[in-house]
């Protein structure tokens, strides 16, 4: 289970996301905070008379609400507590380290991965490691930009009207920003390789 605490111009509130998972079958639930199922639902009442605005936020509301009705609260299995959570990582000094925080990153409808914090015991040192989902991204992102770049590069739109050396410019500045998402793609890849799992006994 992972709590997402809500943050409301950088002040943390006291409501949770929760972010579950079956430890028999491996489904995942998502508990969203009551008051933010009220305001939509709030909101699709206001907006009803637009009809698809108030269906769409009543339907979205009604949703998130069936999921509390759907998964009530039972008692945990103690016996499988030691299975949760993401594994330990080898540090630079050879202990292992413990996962000390998961930041989701991206939003609900854009979901970029998860970065797992760490913190060695032994020396103190701190690392992130992002999880395939965060790397994956990254790699497509680099390829989409680079790909945007040089299309733009060798094939500038607007020559007929003159604009063709702004549009090149243009093309240029996506492609070094295709290339710094590569760097962070290898980065990212690196930190997985550079700190593996480890098996705990």
């Amino acid at each position: 289970m992972h709590a997402w605490q809500h943050r409301y111009a950088g002040i943390d509130t006291a409501t949770h996301t929760l972010d579950l998972q079956c430890r028999s079958c491996g489904a995942e639930v998502v508990l969203h905070p009551q008051t933010k199922i009220r305001a939509e639902r709030f909101l699709g009442y206001l907006l009803l008379p637009a009809i698809f605005p108030g269906l769409f936020f009543l339907a979205r509301a009604r949703r998130k609400a069936n999921a509390w009705t759907e998964n009530p609260v039972v008692g945990a299995d103690p016996a499988a507590s030691d299975r949760t959570g993401p594994p330990h990582r080898r540090c630079k000094c050879g202990a292992a380290a413990a996962c000390v925080a998961i930041v989701k990153q991206g939003t609900g409808a854009l979901p970029l991965g998860l970065r797992h914090d760490y913190r060695c015991a032994a020396c103190a040192r701190s690392f992130a490691v992002h999880d395939v989902a965060g790397v994956v991204f990254a790699g497509v992102l680099a390829s989409v930009l680079s790909a945007a770049g040089a299309l733009v590069m060798l094939h500038p739109p607007g020559a007929a009207v003159g604009a063709m050396e702004s549009n090149v410019r243009f093309g240029v500045g996506i492609a070094i920003i295709g290339a710094i998402a590569w760097v962070i793609f290898g980065w990212r890849i690196r930190r997985r390789a550079a700190h593996p799992p480890v098996a705990l006994r």
